[in-house]
């Protein structure tokens, strides 16, 4: 009976160790760390719907108070690929839309490309029969995607800073 009693204290505290190794980091920890280098960030005047989406996920995210701005960041928002598919011998149809995020970030005293990515992502969602539907449901989907690939985006800007400054670039 205490055998048994110690063994499963043992299992405990094994499993309580293990997860608080596994919880010790992450990203959104990684993006307040690095707030002062996100906020020499220049970010872009939007063009578009999709381009002023992701401009509001990085004003989120990076507080974009610093006057020191030591990078710059251009991108483009593509969406497209808007495709129906159809289950043989069902009538269920599914509409995929799929959207491209490409990026450069800039450092303004050299004019050196420092980080340059295309990101991608796509959403299914129910076709149905009326064209004003498919519309807005595409725009809807388009939206989603972008604000997700904004939020890559700060990861994928955040990770590189991250690497740059422990030097393993």
């Amino acid at each position: 009976m205490l055998l048994a009693k110690l063994k499963s204290f043992v299992a405990i505290a094994i499993s309580l160790l293990i997860l608080q190794g596994c919880g010790g980091w992450t990203v959104s920890q990684l993006q307040t760390d690095l707030q002062p280098t996100l906020a020499q960030i220049e970010l872009p005047r939007p063009q578009s719907r999709l381009e002023q989406l992701v401009l509001q996920e990085l004003d989120k995210n990076i507080l974009n108070a610093s006057q020191n701005k030591n990078y710059q960041l251009a991108f483009t928002v593509t969406a497209g690929g808007n495709s129906t598919v159809s289950v043989q011998g069902t009538s269920s149809k599914l509409r995929t839309s799929t959207t491209t995020l490409s990026f450069t970030l800039t450092e303004k005293s050299t004019g050196k490309t420092i980080l340059s990515d295309s990101l991608s992502a796509s959403a299914s969602s129910g076709a149905v029969s009326g064209l004003y539907a498919n519309e807005k449901s595409s725009q809807f989907s388009g939206e989603r995607l972008a604000k997700l690939l904004a939020n890559r985006m700060i990861q994928s800007i955040a990770l590189y800073i991250a690497n740059a400054e422990n030097g393993a670039q």
